[in-house]
This record gives structure tokens, C-alpha cells and sequence, in this order.
């Protein structure tokens, strides 16, 4: 593998109010990366959240979330490092 290639993420977000104290966001986000498969080629990975909030006063929010992810290549794409910095090295 090369030592830099190319990476690009895009991300779409759509809120939409349902009624007066119920909130749904969507979510799409597409990646692909250069020379990242196994043969060499192009991998990419694709992921859809859905958020649904209720509010139940001015300070607080109650909510819900579902996630999907697709990376059929394998791709990393998380962090090299922790994603928690209070965690125990």
C-alpha cells in the first residue's frame, strides 16, 4: 500500500420536526479511499444513523438511535488510537 493516498467522506443531514416535542434527523455518510482493498483498488464504505428526540422540558431531551454501516472491502476507519481518552493505557 502507498504510503499517502486519497480519502474522502461526505456526510448529508436532514432534521425534521414531526410535531412541537418530537424531533427525527437522518444521517447518510459515504467514504472511499485510494488503494485500500486487498487487490489494490478502491474501497469504499457507506453508513445511515437515525435520530428520533423527544423533549420533555426546555433542559432536557430524550432520544433514540439507530445506525447501519456497509464496508464490504474491509476498510479501516476507525482511529489509530483510543477513542476514549480517560480509558487506561
Amino acid at each position: 500500500m502507498q504510503e499517502f493516498t486519497n480519502r474522502t467522506r461526505y456526510s448529508w443531514l436532514v432534521g425534521l420536526p414531526l410535531t412541537c416535542k418530537l424531533d427525527d434527523v437522518f444521517h447518510h455518510w459515504l467514504g472511499l479511499q485510494e488503494a485500500s482493498s486487498a487487490d489494490g483498488g478502491q474501497a469504499d464504505w457507506d453508513g445511515i444513523d437515525q435520530y428520533l428526540t423527544y423533549s420533555v422540558n426546555r433542559c432536557t431531551n430524550r432520544g433514540m438511535r439507530l445506525e447501519w454501516f456497509r464496508d464490504e472491502e474491509g476498510t479501516p476507519v476507525g482511529l489509530n488510537r483510543s477513542s476514549n481518552p480517560n480509558s487506561a493505557r
